[in-house]
Order: C-alpha cells, then sequence, then structure tokens
C-alpha cells in the first residue's frame, strides 16, 4: 500500500475510532453534569483545568521531538526512544509533586484541593502514554492506541455510571480518572515494547539536544495553553464553580473534538518532514492543501451541526439545568475549529525547522488571552472568556499562516472552502424550515450536508472509491 494510502487509511481508523471515543466522552460528560449538577461540575472542571496547566510547563514538547527523531535515518532510535522517554518521566515525576503543594496556594474549596492532590497521577501517566503515542504514529499502527483509548474509556464510563449511581460524590469520580490513565498507560506499554524495549537512559549530551530542539515547542505549548486554558482558570477565581461548570458543559464537548487533528497531523508530519528535506516544494504545498481541505469539509460539518442543533445537543448531554450554555456552545464550536487550522500551519512550520520563529507570535497572543480575561471575565463572565477565546484562536491561525507563507512561499487554495461555504449556508437554510425531532434532526442534517458535499463534487468520487477498497490492499 502507498504511503499516501496508508495516511489515509491510517487517518480513517482513527475518525472511527475518535467518534466511539467521542461518544464515550459525551457520555461520561453527560452523566456527571447531570449528576454534579453546574457547580458539582464545575470544581471537577477546576481540579483538571489546574492540572492541566501545570503539568504542560514540564511537557517540553517530547511527543513531536521523538517522532521527528524516529522519522530519521541516521540515529540510534532505540537510544532516541530511551532517552526521551526517561526525560518524560523525570519532568513529569517533578510535576506530580509539586501541582499539589500549588494548588494550596489558590483559593479553592477544600474538596478541590484534595482533588487536585488526588488526580495528579492520571496527568503524570498521560504524559508517558502521549510519547509513547509517537511510536505507534511513525509505525502507522494508530490503531493499537485508538483500541486502548477505548478500551480505558468504556472502564471509566462504567465507573462513572457506577459512582453516580450509589451516589459516591466528587472524590470517587476524579479518582476514576486515574484508573482510566492506568489502564491506558499498561496498554500502550505493552503495544510500544513489541517495538522498542524501554530501559533507563539518561544521556546528558542526548538529552541537552533534545531540549534544545524542543524548548520552541515547549514554549509555544504553554503559551498556547495560557490562552486556551486561562480562560476556565480565570473564570474559577472571579466568578462561581457553578458559572464555571455552564461554561464548561460545551468546552468538554468541544474538548473531545479538538484531539482529532493532532492524531491525523501525527501521521502526516513524517510526510511533510520528508518532501521538505528532499527539495519537493509542489509536493509539500500540495500535501498542506489536500489536508486543509480535508478539514475544511469536516469542520464546516461540525459548525453546521452544533449551531442549528445547539439547544438540543445540550438538552441531550447536559440536562435542563444548562440552559446559559446554549449560546456559549454557538460561540465555542469557531475557536474549536479554528485550532484545526491553526495546529496543521503549526505541524507544516515544525515540519521545515522553524517553530521558533512562532514564539514571539505565541507570546502576543498569550499576553493579549491573558489580559483579555483578567478584563472581561470580571465584567462579562463566561461570555467575555467565549469571545476572548474565539479572538485568540483566530489570531494565532492568522499568524501561524502568514508565517508558513513567508518561509516556504504557500498560498492556500480557497475553492473548496467557498464550496463547502455554499453548501453549509444551503443545508442550514433546508434544516431551518424541517421541524423533527433533535435526534432525527440531526442524522437528517448530516446527511443532507454529505449529500450536498458529495453532489457538488467537493471531494472526488474517485477518490471516495479508492478509501473504501483500501482495506483490501493493507
Amino acid at each position: 500500500m502507498s504511503q499516501a494510502k496508508k495516511i489515509a487509511y491510517n487517518s480513517i481508523v482513527q475518525i472511527i475510532g475518535k467518534g466511539i471515543n467521542v461518544l464515550l466522552g459525551v457520555l461520561a460528560v453527560s452523566c456527571l453534569t447531570r449528576y454534579l449538577e453546574p457547580a458539582g461540575f464545575g470544581m471537577y472542571t477546576t481540579v483538571l483545568t489546574f492540572l492541566q496547566i501545570v503539568f504542560i510547563f514540564l511537557d517540553f514538547g517530547l511527543y513531536i521531538i521523538l517522532l521527528q527523531e524516529l522519522s530519521k535515518e541516521d540515529i540510534d532510535k532505540n537510544s532516541a526512544f530511551n532517552n526521551i522517554v526517561s526525560l518524560r518521566i523525570v519532568s513529569g515525576l517533578s510535576v506530580f509533586i509539586i501541582a499539589p503543594v500549588l494548588g494550596l496556594f489558590f483559593p479553592y474549596p477544600a474538596i478541590v484541593k484534595w482533588g487536585i492532590f488526588l488526580t495528579s497521577l492520571t496527568f503524570y501517566l498521560n504524559g508517558i502514554v502521549q510519547v509513547y503515542s509517537a511510536v505507534l504514529q511513525k509505525e502507522m499502527k494508530m490503531h493499537k492506541f485508538v483500541l486502548s483509548e477505548t478500551i480505558s474509556k468504556i472502564i471509566f464510563l462504567g465507573l462513572i455510571i457506577f459512582f453516580v449511581k450509589i451516589k459516591a460524590g466528587l472524590i470517587p469520580i476524579l479518582l476514576a480518572n486515574n484508573i482510566h490513565a492506568i489502564i491506558f498507560f499498561m496498554m500502550m506499554h505493552f503495544y510500544v515494547s513489541k517495538y522498542f524495549k524501554y530501559k533507563w537512559a539518561f544521556d546528558v549530551l542526548y538529552i541537552k539536544e533534545v531540549l534544545r530542539m524542543c524548548w520552541p515547542i515547549a514554549v509555544t505549548t504553554i503559551l498556547n495553553l495560557i490562552y486556551f486554558k486561562a480562560d476556565t482558570l480565570i473564570l474559577s477565581l472571579y466568578r462561581s464553580q457553578a458559572d464555571v461548570g455552564l461554561y464548561s458543559a460545551p468546552y468538554k464537548v468541544l474538548e473531545v473534538i479538538t484531539t482529532l487533528p493532532h492524531m491525523i497531523l501525527g501521521l502526516v508530519l513524517p510526510t511533510f518532514v520528508l518532501h521538505f528535506t528532499s527539495k519537493k516544494k509542489q509536493e509539500l504545498h500540495n500535501s498542506i492543501q489536500k489536508v486543509f481541505d480535508a478539514f475544511v469539509v469536516f469542520t464546516f460539518l461540525l459548525v453546521f451541526v452544533f449551531t442549528i442543533e445547539a439547544s438540543g445537543i445540550i438538552k441531550f448531554i447536559a440536562g435542563a439545568d444548562y440552559g446559559a450554555s446554549v449560546p456559549l456552545l454557538k460561540i465555542l464550536i469557531w475557536p474549536a475549529i479554528i485550532i484545526y487550522f491553526s495546529n496543521l500551519f503549526n505541524y507544516a512550520i515544525i515540519a521545515i525547522g522553524k517553530q521558533k520563529q512562532t514564539i514571539g507570535y505565541f507570546l502576543i497572543c498569550a499576553v493579549l488571552g491573558f489580559a483579555g480575561y483578567l478584563i472581561f471575565i470580571p465584567i462579562y463572565g463566561y461570555y467575555g472568556a467565549a469571545y476572548m477565546t474565539l479572538f485568540i484562536e483566530l489570531l494565532i491561525a492568522v499568524f501561524s499562516y502568514c508565517l508558513l507563507r513567508k518561509n516556504i512561499d504557500f498560498k492556500l487554495n480557497f475553492k473548496t472552502l467557498f464550496k463547502v461555504l455554499i453548501i453549509s449556508i444551503l443545508s442550514h437554510f433546508i434544516l431551518y424550515i424541517i421541524k423533527l425531532p433533535f435526534l432525527i434532526h440531526t442524522i437528517l442534517a448530516c446527511f443532507i450536508y454529505i449529500f450536498l458535499i458529495i453532489i457538488f463534487k467537493v471531494v472526488p468520487i474517485d477518490f471516495i472509491k479508492e478509501l473504501l477498497n483500501m482495506k483490501k490492499n493493507v
């Protein structure tokens, strides 16, 4: 099977797997929002957001660095794997100790501080799993990652349902995240060990080289998280936990969706690197354009469905207590889909080795975002957070595209975008005049959109046939 087909096939596997995991995640959120109610769900979200922000400071972008290292031909891959995983273990362990201590200095209820202490293990193990996933990305075996994630999430959902049924409270529900992380880690360790047998290694010279390569990614990742997660953290400081819960209900649903571009772009990153290092300029341009067009088709479907069905989605997932989350979902769907395109441009920038140039842009966005949250959240609450998030995500996407265009003389073709925009408007008009129950209406919305995509030949029929026959060639 050709490299392009392998990428497409692995992307399809990931999309199907991610679809299943999105469903599992949505069911978990649905159970949690109903049981915990806005205030309790706000505390649950505050714990996870706090830990995510703290742990990201020692992430170092090691996943991307390992993926790049494994794509090279002239290095000892076993040594690279062992050293990078060891660095991840050391950096994560330090934060594992520091995070609960930091939580004591924040004006949170005691139950939130205990939650931070007890849930740190989740993020420590997830950091190692993230590095492990680079191996499966490189080997085009992401179905193993998907299987590991799916099984661990099924168990997590089962635990949530059980704890909700016996009314166990917030702490046991938070501990369910640890069990999910342990199972996920164990399965990933088993699969990765078929390619690399981990042994402790800490080559100081190589570690210094890794840190030299990854510090721009680490800085941009930290800055990215400041403007992506600071909204929830600042909201938790200025507003009630109930407001955090109302803001987080749509945020949690969309957060699951935004993990998909990283999975797909992880698959195509080696291809970007290969085209660039081989000086195949046109092939690199074509690859970026194809991913852009694919993201356009998929993300506009998300915007279309989440806008027209916002009320039904919130009521179906979170319940009647979250009516205030409906307009927030309509706003937050936009930064969620913009992330797809900013990630595409940033991965392409990493592929050409220009990630250092993004630091200035990310710093501007982080400063503007943090300042904006501090100004608008105390005044406008979660609406200030939502609109500021939209503004910052759009700004970083524009910056990233301009930087990419400057370095490789790349110019996007918006032909597919215009077609899909017309299709979305037409689909919205058709669905607006048709009144049906929520689930039937949602299914019909997807069908109409996909039907029009095919009719207008946005996705070539030959390409669809090739994908349908791909499994035979594996």
